[in-house]
């Protein structure tokens, strides 16, 4: 049963290094048979009062596939990156 991660990217703190890590990610997505679903700048609130400056959504086939990579050393490897360049919520559902 495919298991997705959603990214909800709260606060850019730097841009280039936020757009390194980004440049770098999906190549460690693909590795583990991710995809990348959709990414997305905010917009607008339809409703609630959580503002997120970007969005992710990543597609695994399976719950194991998913938390390979996230544990692996190539995902690993680039976090520092991404934790340089924005601040992150990165849940799974299934």
């Amino acid at each position: 049963m495919a298991v997705y991660a959603i990214g909800e990217i709260k606060n850019i703190i730097d841009k280039d290094k936020w757009l390194e890590y980004k440049s770098r990610v999906k190549q460690t997505i693909e590795l583990y048979d991710g995809k990348v679903l959709f990414r997305g700048e905010h917009v607008e609130n339809f409703a609630g009062d959580d503002k997120y400056a970007e969005v992710v959504a990543l597609e695994f086939e399976t719950l194991e596939k998913a938390k390979e990579w996230f544990h692996s050393k190539e995902y690993q490897d680039i976090i520092s990156i991404r934790q340089m360049g924005a601040q992150v919520n990165l849940n799974l559902f299934q």
